[in-house]
């Protein structure tokens, strides 16, 4: 998600959505964007009878509210959206917290159906058995080890841990920040065949992302 300011023009979520989560807003952003995904790519699927899978980034700020818990319901009632077609992306930071409410929150996701992925995984201290506990379904390795595979070894044997982690987990796995040719061969040579990143496209705006997402 990005934020078009007329006056400042596109503000990435690392500026503001810091301000958002310290000012409580997070709250009603994140009930918008929520809404605002179910209800676009309902549309969509029901333009091109094909149902595209999406993420949203959920705050650790969310799981303190238990309205967020019952809009995720009222929302997939709403549209009626299937379920399985919708991820929410957490942090590993919300994992090491390791309580009954981060706990109960995660598995209330599931029950309803919809994916869990681990964002940024790898810069933080899960623990393995707090990993095979929880209801996840995706490990997502952070950019910062995806931009140093060809400079520092170190960064590279934590990627291929990860990778065989996920295997073994029976978890997907997916590359963040894949920017070059190289990075990418790479990974799928590690069996590592789901990423994101500018090599494939920068943010785009719904209409162009519509186009691009359907053109295959």
């Amino acid at each position: 998600m990005r934020w078009h300011n007329k006056t400042l023009g596109i503000i990435s979520p690392d500026e503001f959505i810091p301000v958002a989560e310290n000012s409580g807003l997070i709250i009603d952003i994140g009930q918008w964007l929520l809404n605002k995904v179910c209800e676009q790519t309902k549309q969509w699927s029901e333009k091109y009878k094909k149902q595209l899978s999406f993420s949203i980034n959920v705050s650790p700020i969310q799981f303190e509210h238990r309205a967020f818990f019952n809009n995720l319901s009222d929302v997939l009632k709403k549209y009626d959206y299937p379920a399985k077609y919708l991820e929410l992306e957490v942090t590993e930071s919300l994992l090491i917290k390791n309580n009954d409410t981060v706990t109960e929150g995660l598995k209330f996701i599931d029950k309803l159906g919809i994916n869990i992925a681990i964002d940024d995984f790898g810069k933080g201290y899960s623990s393995l058995s707090r990993l095979k506990s929880l209801p996840i379904h995706t490990i997502k390795i952070d950019k910062y080890f995806i931009s140093e595979i060809q400079n520092e070894r170190d960064k590279v044997i934590i990627i291929d841990t990860i990778i065989k982690l996920a295997h073994e987990l029976d978890m997907n796995v997916i590359a963040e920040g894949i920017e070059t040719q190289a990075q990418l061969n790479y990974l799928i040579a590690k069996k590592c065949y789901l990423g994101q990143g500018f090599f494939f496209s920068k943010p785009l705006p719904a209409e162009k992302f519509e186009v691009l997402a359907y053109s295959f």
